[in-house]
């Protein structure tokens, strides 16, 4: 029984761990938004894009 108790704590507490650490490492501090706005003839606002530019190595 403290066996099967100590096993699930292990293995929450490594799950925690685990997932605290991809989403500290997951920052995006090098990643912008590249932002495309594109007017037809008459001048008026037709597309708006935006994109996610990225330069890390990388991702979790």
């Amino acid at each position: 029984m403290k066996k099967t108790i100590l096993f699930s704590i292990t293995v929450i507490l490594v799950s925690v761990i685990a997932i605290l650490f991809i989403k500290d490492s997951n920052d995006h501090h090098e990643c912008s938004q590249i932002q495309e706005i594109k007017t037809s003839d008459s001048g008026t606002t037709v597309v708006t894009t935006n994109t996610h530019v990225c330069k890390e190595k990388f991702n979790f």
